[in-house]
Formats: C-alpha cells, sequence, structure tokens
C-alpha cells in the first residue's frame, strides 16, 4: 500500500552533511503563533475571559481563552460563540490566527470545525472550506489547520468575536461524531520582533546563513502583491545584514519582488517541489547536484520593474 514519505529541507540536510556540519536552525517565521492570553481578554460585563454562547441550547459560560486541544477538545457537533474584548498592548501589526483539526489531506473528510475570527465586527480570518482566503496548507507543528490574518490595530479594547460552525459536506461527515480541537492565537509585533532578533544573532554567529521563505499558491485566489508574505522580506533582510555569505531558497509557485536580491549571495529557486523537495534542495545546497534550470518567468527587484 501507499506510505507517505516526506523529509524537510533541515532534515536532508543534516542527513547529507553529517553529525559534523554544526548546522542550528532558528525559526524566523513564527507561522504558529501563541494562544491568546486570558489577560488579553474580557467578556461583555467585564469578567476575564470570553463569554461562550451555545448556540444549539442558549447555555453560556466564560472560558478564560479559546484553547481546547488534546484533552480539552470540543464536543462533536457544537455549534459555539465567543465574544467579548481583545486588548492590544500597542499600536501596529497584528497576526490573529484561527486553529482547528480541519485537515487538509485528505482535507475534506478529516473532521474539525469551521471557525472564524471577527474583530470589530471586520472578518478577520477564517477556515471555512472553498470560502476563505486566509486558510492556510502549512499545518501547525502540533498539526492543526490554521487561518491566519493580519489587521493594524490600535492600543486598547477591540470588539472580538469567534465563530464555531461545523457545516457538513457530505452525509458521513466525521465532523459529527468527533471532538475537535479549537485554539485562538496570534503573533504580537513584539513577538515578530523577537523572532526576528533571533535568526538575526545565529546568522552573525554562523559562517553562511541559508533561509528558507515562501509563499502559497491556492485554488481561486489571486494575490494581493509581488511581496513575500509574513514579514518575510524583513527576514532575509536582517539575516543578510547580520551575515554577506547567506543564500535565499524560494519555495514559491511564481515571481516574487526580491529588493534584497544585492544583498543576497545565492539565490535558489525551487519552486514547489513536493515530498521528496527536501533531498533535492539538500544536493543542490551542498554541490551533489548542479542548479542548472531555467527561469521561464523574470523575478523583479522591485515593484517598478
Amino acid at each position: 500500500g501507499f506510505k507517505e514519505r516526506k523529509t524537510t529541507q533541515l532534515e536532508a540536510l543534516r542527513q547529507l552533511a553529517g553529525d559534523g556540519a554544526g548546522i542550528t536552525f532558528v525559526r524566523g517565521i513564527d507561522l504558529d503563533g501563541e494562544p491568546v492570553p486570558a489577560s488579553a481578554l474580557s467578556a461583555p460585563d467585564g469578567r476575564p475571559g470570553l463569554l461562550r454562547t451555545n448556540e444549539s441550547t442558549g447555555e453560556t459560560q466564560i472560558d478564560p481563552g479559546i484553547d481546547f486541544v488534546g484533552h480539552r477538545a470540543l464536543a462533536p457537533g457544537s455549534r459555539l460563540t465567543w465574544s467579548g474584548w481583545i486588548t492590544i498592548p500597542a499600536d501596529g501589526e497584528y497576526e490573529l490566527k484561527v486553529q482547528t483539526d480541519w485537515g487538509v489531506g485528505p482535507f475534506l473528510f478529516n473532521p474539525g470545525g469551521h471557525s472564524t475570527v471577527y474583530v470589530d465586527g471586520r472578518e478577520v480570518a477564517s477556515t471555512a472550506p472553498f470560502e476563505s482566503r486566509t486558510l492556510s496548507l502549512i499545518p501547525t507543528s502540533s498539526g492543526l489547520t490554521t487561518a491566519s490574518g493580519s489587521v493594524q490595530l490600535t492600543s486598547g479594547r477591540h470588539e472580538i468575536r469567534v465563530a464555531a460552525r461545523l457545516k457538513s459536506l457530505f452525509a458521513r461527515d466525521p465532523s459529527l461524531t468527533t471532538p475537535y480541537q479549537l485554539r485562538l492565537a496570534w503573533l504580537t509585533p513584539e513577538m515578530r520582533g523577537a523572532t526576528l532578533d533571533a535568526a538575526a544573532a545565529a546568522a552573525r554567529d554562523a559562517p553562511t546563513a541559508i533561509v528558507f521563505v515562501h509563499n502559497e499558491g491556492a485554488e481561486g485566489v489571486d494575490r494581493s502583491s509581488l511581496d513575500l508574505p509574513l514579514g518575510q522580506n524583513e527576514l532575509i533582510a536582517a539575516v543578510a545584514a547580520a551575515n554577506p555569505r547567506t543564500v535565499v531558497v524560494l519555495n514559491t509557485g511564481d515571481p516574487v519582488v526580491m529588493p534584497w536580491a544585492d544583498r543576497a549571495n545565492a539565490i535558489l529557486q525551487m519552486w514547489y517541489p513536493g515530498q521528496e523537495g527536501g533531498a533535492a534542495t539538500a544536493d543542490l545546497l551542498l554541490g551533489r547536484a548542479n542548479p542548472s534550470g531555467k527561469l521561464p518567468v523574470t523575478f523583479p527587484r522591485h515593484d517598478g520593474d
């Protein structure tokens, strides 16, 4: 039968380079975020946490946060809404993430909730299949499916609402009988800055730095710009400033602007190479194969190009 096999670039590099290579890994962009803490949440009546309403029964309760994973998973078939306030510590761009075990492979048949987070009445992120423009194909480190939305927020209180709905796509939908996990996470400007600082510090101490960046291509979703998403241009710039021997590996399905091109020592375009892509990338980076492909499109440095 079929056996899934997948080797990451890091695993392949370590296997090929050997134990003495001293390869260090630092996460440059945090794709998971952290659960929004209870200290940042308050119910409509001012109590700490968020007000949970069971849409099926009308019952309510206060939850300190939305972090229902593992043994705390929610009951199957639940229709729940959380409402209240989120307190933003400082002006800036915040990433809000709703994470469930609604899956992506084979995604239509995995259990889980189709959940949406709203801030100040505006949808920020949703895991609804076929509808969401914020749903990621990359799972969290614990295997949850993530939808992420960036929003500029001022310091102070903002209205927040999270709706967890189960939509039966098929007559035998397992989400109707299986508990599902749900988490509300965020990435603050402070957290993003700390991650960039750690990446630059690691690069400064290394003879060579390799930065892996990506974008996601999805059916029925147009790109809003040619920029790499998630602040990855800032990541490359920070690492290249710390180490002039910086290699950038692109996993993209189409062109991206490269304002850092003159500061990168090398740029390797790997496209979306599939499950054996980690081994192929390691072969190219360590000289076992020659990156001799020809680009079918132009990659600009800036939008004006």
